[in-house]
């Protein structure tokens, strides 16, 4: 075998030992192409995330630490009697910049920004309200009711309740509105709640939302509301005359009279003594109906009668209101549905 020979398969058994390495250098990044580097990856990795953010007077990066690790890397740069400021770094343009005031997160949501620690005058809690972020107040607010429609304002009491959860900051404010009713007394514990009641005067027939705002020290808020609101009634029942008068309504013999402003009823049932007239009875301010329906859905319309009574109600308030009168007289208990 010729010298030329032995040094051909010489290279080629190297060539074929070496492939597998070749290979696996080929699928890693330029800078990951040594198992020592590889290492050294691994090791900034554990130190950025499993071994706190690094500190001391100037930020900087251990020589270990890959490129593709900087980005957005923390340094908590601390000078004592100087200034102690969390800083971050640019990979754009390869510096160190403070971290500046961004958008609060929330506690439970994704971080997206640092708030940020003032030069010279950082303390402890300062750290503490940058990674546990303060929990809004808790606030409600009762006491809202049906009336029925009136000619006097209605007197009632409120009830209020506010508090702090474990991480809220101190109640400065807790007011109602209409009226500006300051509520707030004392401090809650940490958690905690105060409650009481205030005595409001709602407007004759006019709906009012009343709202409970609580603010605390650091300006977060909770509100919660509840609502007067008036209403006509809706009167349903027999009658022994195939007219009724409002007297008869305002009796509903055998049926109810609920406060709704509504003329589309489902399934009333008037309950029959003897032989009368079913009706029904609403303010002529809801229109007339085009449908009326007995309980096995039937179409019995045409077989009610329409007038118009003027009614003074209890609270004394009088409106007009259509009465829908059953033609002929039944013994039987009557069911109707309207639109």
């Amino acid at each position: 075998m010729t010298n030329n020979m032995k040094r051909l398969i010489f290279s080629l058994l190297t060539a074929i030992c070496l492939l597998p390495t070749l290979l696996n250098a080929q699928a890693l990044q330029p800078n990951d192409r040594t198992r020592v580097n590889q290492v050294l990856d691994d090791r900034a990795t554990w130190s950025r995330y499993f071994m706190g953010v690094p500190h001391g007077a100037t930020p900087h990066f251990p020589a270990y630490v890959p490129d593709s690790l900087k980005c957005g890397a923390l340094f908590y740069k601390v000078n004592p009697g100087v200034d102690t400021t969390l800083m971050t770094y640019n990979c754009l343009d390869s510096s160190w910049t403070k971290v500046g005031a961004g958008a609060a997160f929330t506690v439970g949501t994704v971080i997206t920004s640092l708030p940020a620690i003032s030069d010279a005058t950082a303390t402890p809690q300062d750290f503490v309200n940058l990674f546990y972020q303060s929990m809004p107040p808790t606030a409600a607010l009762t006491g809202g009711t049906v009336y029925e429609l009136t000619t006097s304002n209605q007197t009632h009491n409120l009830s209020w309740t506010y508090g702090r959860q474990s991480a809220t900051a101190t109640i400065s404010s807790a007011d109602i509105n209409p009226g500006t009713f300051h509520e707030f007394g004392s401090q809650p514990t940490q958690p905690g709640t105060t409650s009481g009641t205030q005595s409001v005067t709602t407007t004759a027939n006019t709906n009012t939302t009343y709202t409970f705002l609580v603010t605390t020290a650091d300006a977060k808020t909770a509100s919660a509301t509840t609502t007067d609101t008036f209403s006509p009634r809706f009167y349903y029942g027999r009658s022994s005359v195939s007219s009724p008068t409002s007297t008869q309504l305002l009796a509903f013999a055998g049926g109810n009279d609920p406060l709704t402003a509504s003329r589309a009823q489902a399934a009333l049932v008037i309950t029959a003594s003897g032989s009368n007239y079913p009706f029904f009875s609403y303010p002529t301010s809801e229109g007339a109906v085009t449908l009326i329906k007995d309980v096995n859905g039937f179409d019995v319309t045409t077989a009610f009668n329409q007038t118009t009574v003027s009614l003074t109600n209890s609270q004394g308030y009088t409106q007009n209101y259509y009465v829908y009168t059953l033609n002929a007289a039944t013994s039987s208990n009557y069911t109707i549905t309207t639109n």
